[in-house]
Formats: structure tokens, sequence, C-alpha cells
């Protein structure tokens, strides 16, 4: 095989080509994708990236939803309520027939008074006692004469106890052949049981008098606890609206038919469509990175965020302690968010209004992260 071989300075096609220089638009490719990677990496090196922990939430009204139970049974006499009636605090919704508490309420109040009119008179006539005196006048007849018959009684002691008295110190003054020992044992002894009933008398009244008072007043507190609670049923046959809101009907009912104490009768969904707070469920692996004020973004089922996007909020509680639902049996900490709005807008600028129940996607904004690291630690090139 015949090999040729050729002097460099023949090859003039390749010279040329060694020696000319580049396209311009290479040069401006080249360039262009260095800048694009240095603004890349400095955008990367500035840039943070938001570092979240998911978790599902569920919208709540911020008042509470209240339920409204029948506590005592009886027949309606008066409805006002229907599905979604607007109420506001206060409003009687349901009456129950309260014809027989109120026949006792007004038994019990006779009988409070009779006792209270009572109490007043025997303190009145301890008070007659002590200063000696009838304090009661001609009308109230019965305590008038309790008085009277008291000093007539008292008088009469006191005159068996002079008299006894009397008698003693007579006898006592005779000489000793004109009386005896046993004699004056027996007077001094009348005179002493005398002199006793008579002093006793008015303590025993008052001791009588003090127990009677005590038993009255004992008597009327037990009547005044009984009205309470008679008045408090009565007030509970009036069922009124606790909070504002819209009714939900749970136990459809009619005027007239009997109603079972215990039911649940309604519900009232409050009525305040700005206050709502967001309940989410976070994990137990997940908690100690959850604090108060954290950001959250609010991505709801019901309303592809591609098309409405989000909204936002804040956390505002944490539960103290984990629990599980026959819902969610692991462990989870319950957190309360608030919610920024309550429209979110479609692509076309369709309002949509969200809705107390509705299930969203929550994403809790624990820290930010340079981007540069962020990447860096998705290769495996930082621990």
């Amino acid at each position: 095989m015949r090999t040729e071989i050729v002097n460099f300075e023949d090859l003039t096609d390749s010279r040329e080509m060694m020696s000319a220089k580049e396209p311009n638009f290479i040069v401006i490719f080249i360039y262009l994708i260095l800048i694009i990677f240095l603004a890349a990496l400095i955008w990367m090196y500035f840039g943070e990236i938001d570092i979240t922990v998911r978790a599902t939430g569920i919208l709540r009204p911020a008042a509470s939803i209240s339920v409204v139970r029948n506590i005592n049974g009886g027949e309606i006499v008066e409805l006002n309520y229907y599905e979604g009636k607007v109420v506001t605090e206060g409003d009687l919704l349901y009456q129950i027939d309260s014809t027989v508490l109120e026949t006792q309420l007004s038994a019990f109040y006779k009988e409070r008074d009779r006792v209270k009119s009572e109490l007043e008179n025997l303190k009145t006539l301890v008070e007659s006692i002590n200063k000696e005196k009838n304090l009661f006048s001609i009308e109230n007849s019965e305590y008038y004469n309790r008085y009277m018959i008291y000093e007539y009684e008292l008088e009469q002691l006191a005159l068996e106890y002079r008299q006894a008295e009397k008698r003693f110190l007579r006898e006592q003054q005779l000489s000793p052949s004109s009386t005896t020992e046993s004699r004056l044992e027996e007077l001094q002894a009348v005179y002493n049981i005398s002199r006793i009933n008579y002093q006793r008398y008015q303590s025993e009244t008052l001791v009588r008098l003090n127990d009677e008072i005590s038993n009255k007043e004992n008597s009327l507190l037990q009547l005044e606890a009984q009205c309470k609670d008679l008045e408090s049923r009565i007030e509970l046959n009036n069922v009124k609206a606790p909070i504002d809101g819209s009714v939900q009907v749970y136990y459809e009912l009619n005027k007239g038919d009997y109603m079972p104490a215990g039911i649940e009768v309604l519900r009232i969904i409050p009525d305040r469509s700005s206050e709502y707070r967001m309940e989410i469920m976070v994990a137990n692996k997940d908690i100690s990175q959850i604090e108060t004020g954290q950001k959250i973004r609010y991505r709801f089922l019901a309303l592809p965020y591609r098309e409405y996007g989000v909204l936002e909020g804040e956390i505002l509680k944490i539960s103290k302690d984990a629990f599980a639902t026959q819902e969610n049996p692991n462990m989870s900490y319950r957190v309360e968010a608030s919610i920024n709005g309550i429209v979110l807008y479609d692509k076309k600028g369709k309002p949509t209004q969200v809705k107390p129940g509705m299930i969203a996607e929550c994403s809790i904004v624990i820290r930010q992260k340079k981007i540069l690291y962020y990447v860096l630690e998705k290769l495996n090139f930082l621990s």
C-alpha cells in the first residue's frame, strides 16, 4: 500500500478554516447562555422559596353553630320558625303550653307570700316581747291577741310569784312558836318555783318563737327555690334564638303537635359571612414546626385553584393536646386559623363565595429557604 505525504503548506483550505473567525451569532448565543446562567444563579441565591407543611382544613363560622334542644315536653301553642328563616338573638322560635306550670307557680306564690307574712309577724312579736309593748295593730287580730295572751300569762305568773313571796316573808317573820320549820320550807319551795316559772316564761316563749322563725325561714327558702324552678321551666317553654343567624330545621312540627323533651329541634347557623375560621387537623409529626402567626394558603377542593386561585390566612390557636376522631383515627392537633376574604374569582371574573363546611388543602408556611440551597439539597450536593 502506498502512502502519500502532503506538506502542510499545500493544505490551503484547512489553513483558511483554522484561521477563519467564528460567526457573530455563535458568540452572541454563548454570551446569552452565560448571562442567563449567571442571572439564574443570582436569582436562586437571593430568591427564597416557602417551605410548607400540608394539612386538611374545614371552613367553620367564627361564632359556633347553636343547637336548639327542647327541654320540657308539651303541646306547641306557637310556632315562629321555618327552614332558612333569618332570626335575631332573642326572637321567639316556639312556645310550649305552660298552663299547668303557671297554675302551680301561682299556688306557690300565694304560699310564699303567706309564709313571708307570718315570718314578719313572728319577728314583730319577738320585738314586742323584748320591748314589753304590743306593736301590732288591732286589725292584725291573730298576732295582736297572741301578744295579749302572752302578756296576760306573764302577769299571772308575776302575780303568783309576788303572792308566794309575800306569804313566805310573812311566815318568816312569825315567832318560832307561831310556825314550823316544815311550813317555812313549804312556802319557800312554792316561792322559788313561782319565781323560776315567772323568769323562765319569757325566755321559753322567745325560744319557741325563734324556732318558729327558723322553720318559717327554711320553708321560705324552699318555696323561693320552687318558684324559681317553675319560673325557669316556664321560661324554657318560651324557646328563643340564642344568636343571630339562619334556621336549619331538624325536626318538622306543627302548631298543636306534642314536642318530646330532649330532641334536637333546629340549628342556627351564624349569619356572619365575613367572620369565618379554618379548622385544620395537623399531623403529629408536623406539629413541632407549627407556631401562631404563621401564614397559610388555602386551596378549596370544590374550587380548583388553577381556575379560582387561593385564599390566605394565619394561625390563631393551637390545641394543647392531640386527639383522634372517627373520621381521623390518627392522633392529630386541632389548629384554628383566620381567612382573609370569603370570595374567589374564576378566570372570567365571576365571584364565588366560600361556605361553611367546605374542605381546603392548607399549606402552612413554616420557614423560607434560598432557592439555590433548596436546589442543591434536592441534587444531594448539600446535606
